[in-house]
Formats: C-alpha cells, sequence, structure tokens
C-alpha cells in the first residue's frame, strides 16, 4: 500500500508551520524592547520644577471680585528665567506683620491641581481668596493689620514677598479662623482681558 504523494508534503508543511510558531513568539517578545528604546529616544524630556528663582511673584490687584464676605485676586506666577519649567500643586501663602512674622494660619487650599508648563516669559496664576475676618466668629480672632503676603510656589521652600498690600487678618490659629484660601495653580493669568488671559 502506497501513501499519497502528498502525504510527505503535508508533514514537511505541518513542520515548516510548527516551527514558525516557536519563532513568533520570540520575535514577539524582542519587539517591545526595540520600541520602547525607539520611544525613549523620541520622548520629550522632563521639565524641572520652576525655581523661586525663575518666577516672579506677584498679586493681580484692582477691584477684585466679592461674594459673601470675601475678595478674590489672582496670585500670579512669570516664569522669568530663560528655560521651561513646570509646576503643579498649591502655593503656600501667609499672612505676615510688619515685624516679618506669620499672623494667623497658613492659607487653606481647594480645587483640583494639574500640571502646567511656564515657557520663559509665560504665567500661571492660583485664586486666592480673603475672607472678611468680622465673618470668623467661631473663636477669639485678634484682628491684626498685615502688611504683605509671603508666597511659596509649589514644592520649593525659599519665598518671595508681596509688599504694600494690606488686609486685616486674624491672630488666632484656630481653624475655623483661617482667612486666606488658594486655588492651585492654572495656566494663563488670572485678570480678564489681560495679555496671557
Amino acid at each position: 500500500m502506497h501513501l499519497p504523494t502528498r502525504t510527505p508534503r503535508r508533514i514537511v508543511a505541518a513542520t515548516a508551520l510548527a516551527c514558525t510558531a516557536i519563532l513568533l513568539p520570540a520575535a514577539a517578545l524582542a519587539a517591545p524592547s526595540l520600541s520602547a528604546a525607539s520611544a525613549a529616544a523620541t520622548a520629550p524630556a522632563v521639565l524641572p520644577t520652576c525655581a523661586t528663582s525663575a518666577l516672579e511673584v506677584w498679586l493681580g490687584v484692582g477691584p477684585g471680585g466679592a461674594a459673601a464676605g470675601s475678595t478674590f485676586y489672582p496670585l500670579e506666577f512669570t516664569n522669568i528665567s530663560r528655560q521651561a519649567c513646570a509646576e503643579f500643586g498649591f502655593p503656600g501663602v501667609s499672612a505676615v506683620r510688619d515685624s516679618g512674622r506669620r499672623i494667623g494660619r497658613a492659607a487653606g487650599r481647594s480645587g483640583t491641581p494639574s500640571a502646567v508648563t511656564l515657557q520663559p516669559g509665560q504665567t500661571a496664576n492660583a485664586i486666592l481668596q480673603f475672607t472678611d475676618v468680622a465673618n470668623l466668629t467661631a473663636a477669639p480672632c485678634r484682628p491684626i493689620n498685615a502688611s504683605h503676603l509671603k508666597i511659596f510656589a509649589p514644592g520649593q521652600f525659599g519665598s518671595s514677598e508681596i509688599s504694600g498690600f494690606r488686609f486685616r487678618a486674624c491672630r488666632g490659629r484656630n481653624a475655623a479662623l483661617t482667612f486666606l484660601h488658594v486655588g492651585p495653580l492654572q495656566a494663563g493669568t488670572g485678570i480678564p482681558g489681560f495679555p496671557g488671559a
């Protein structure tokens, strides 16, 4: 009895397919490492966090927005360096008296932060809320005049100061006496109609 002549061809073909199936996983495993190396080569460099020295901090004063016993001003951070940098989070804000000592509690925080990239000359802002201390009656406020603000950019230990901006502050440290609140940094200036707003 003779086997059909096509049977050996089928065996050869099946063997070839099996060998190909064995080689494919090896090629598939090699492919991700090649594409990962390629992606790493073309990925943009991670930007450094904006240092205190790279930022000019200023307050967008004017009439300010007001609502229910509070006044709101945009706190502005302009990149004055020659390279791009990144920001994420909330600035630290405190009221300071003429002697340089902090008054009361640091600003409370609210909102959801997102990453902000600042090219040279670009500005980001955070909304700063000043609560009328006359409305804070849950604990003794012991009001006093603040002469300036001390500002910390997110993740920085060095501070900037905004002087010549007087307002009433509470000396009490009770959480119910938090008279400053700040939102997260966001791209652009917070002044309507201002370039970059």
